[in-house]
């Protein structure tokens, strides 16, 4: 019996979707590298560039490429922390709050893509088998710190 390779699978779906997002947010200036940032400033209007690299799990230089990209774009406002000076909080322009919606159809739309064929039991069995597979492996992480 063959050895099931849950990596090999995992990374070449991701690779397939980072062409597919990228190829469908290209007119609109951003890719894969910075949608993320993007949904997850809009789930959190008002949050740091610090507060958003650790909720993230990624570098601050990430971060702020990232971030200096989205702003350069015009999808998102930073406004200087009147608590605390050091730190700008980051908002949804008025274009990114506009995009917002276009973003969720986009991805939805590549969701309904990855599971042509596929019933809702078994888009409700594959996420129950994701959810497993990454809690397993943030648990493995932790287990390595």
């Amino acid at each position: 019996m063959q050895e099931i390779s849950f990596g090999r699978y995992t990374s070449v779906l991701y690779r397939y979707i980072q062409i597919i997002i990228n190829h469908r947010l290209k007119s609109y200036g951003f890719g894969s590298g910075q949608y993320l940032f993007f949904i997850a400033i809009s789930k959190n209007p008002g949050i740091n560039q610090k507060e958003l690299s650790a909720n993230m799990n990624i570098d601050k230089a990430t971060t702020a490429k990232a971030l200096s990209k989205l702003e350069s774009l015009g999808y998102i406002l930073r406004k200087k922390d009147e608590k605390d000076r050091r730190y700008y909080k980051i908002y949804l322009s008025e274009k990114g709050a506009d995009f917002i919606s276009v973003l969720r159809e986009i991805l939805s739309d590549i969701t309904t893509t990855l599971s042509k064929g596929m019933t809702e039991d078994d888009m409700q069995k594959s996420k129950a088998l994701f959810e497993k597979m990454i809690e397993n492996a943030v648990n493995e992480v932790d287990n390595l710190r």
